[in-house]
């Protein structure tokens, strides 16, 4: 993790760190809430896991999210965000609406499925070419791994170097024991045919939607247009009315700085107004043919 992340994820959690409940008996200054981050920070990241600190980078943009959907809608802002209020009991809740937009977040196909899948095609050729690579390996390098891969391997390999023939034979009842599953080579095999199906179901899905791009004009970006309409049907759902978008002299108002917040958090390139009043269009259109039914 480079520094000028791990310094984002401190501004970022001295942000939303005073928004969170303490209990009643404990009462900390802004400074010295500042100074607990740093001490936990600098005492903990070295030690956290790259999967651990997208949960810690996770948490802050959902609730982010969440923040951002809730003033989009008038909303009033709350410790956490997520707190099931009585007074809101009607309303729908904003965590079903965060996973939503969340769902559509990277990785996705973008404006440009072509280059994904040529990207991934060279992704699907480089797996091909590492098993190929492995399944020549010499007999000599797949026993050294098998010997090295357990216990039970390293039991063995030691027992060869003693001549003891009864030690031999027990490691290798032990070692042939061993559920197949558990051998690095095995495992290395089904993961990459894993992950090579997965790289093809993406291929499949690049082709298509490469197919479904109008062939002339300007190509929408449909990941922003699918966040676009979540955060318009939850200010409906809230409200009971469609938001607005005011374009004059420049894109501005709740939904558009909601959309920019969230564009932000998840990476959408690009500006808000187009999607904007794309998700503003389809949602009157939606309503106003449910309507007439």
């Amino acid at each position: 993790m480079v520094d000028n992340t791990r310094k984002e994820f401190k501004a970022k959690l001295k942000k939303h760190l005073t928004r969170f409940k303490r209990p009643k008996d404990v009462t900390l200054t802004e400074d010295e809430e500042v100074e607990m981050v740093d001490l936990a920070l600098n005492e903990l990241w070295p030690w956290l896991t790259e999967e651990e600190k997208a949960r810690l980078y996770l948490s802050v943009d959902q609730s982010s999210i969440a923040r951002a959907l809730r003033d989009a809608a008038g909303l009033p802002d709350l410790d956490n965000p997520f707190t099931e209020r009585s007074d809101e009991a009607h309303l729908p809740y904003v965590g079903e609406f965060v996973e939503l937009i969340w769902g559509h977040s990277p990785p996705h196909m973008g404006p440009n499925p072509r280059a994904l899948e040529a990207e991934a095609e060279a992704v699907r050729s480089d797996i091909n070419r590492l098993k190929k690579r492995l399944a020549l390996l010499d007999r000599e390098i797949v026993n050294f791994i098998r010997t090295r891969e357990s216990s039970e391997g390293e039991e063995l390999y030691l027992a060869a170097q003693t001549g003891n023939f009864d030690r031999i034979l027990s490691a290798h009842k032990a070692w042939k024991a061993q559920p197949r599953e558990q051998r690095i080579l095995h495992a290395v095999f089904t993961e990459l045919n894993r992950l090579e199906a997965v790289i093809v179901s993406l291929i499949e899905e690049a082709i298509e939607a490469d197919a479904q791009l109008p062939k002339t004009g300007r190509i929408p970006n449909i990941h922003a247009r699918n966040v676009a309409v979540v955060v318009a049907v939850y200010v409906e759902e809230v409200t009971g009315e469609i938001p607005g978008l005011t374009t004059s002299p420049m894109v501005t108002g709740p939904f558009a700085l909601a959309l920019t917040e969230i564009f932000k958090i998840l990476g959408i390139k690009g500006g808000v107004q187009r999607p904007g009043e794309w998700a503003i269009s389809e949602l009157t259109s939606k309503l106003s043919k449910n309507s007439e039914l």
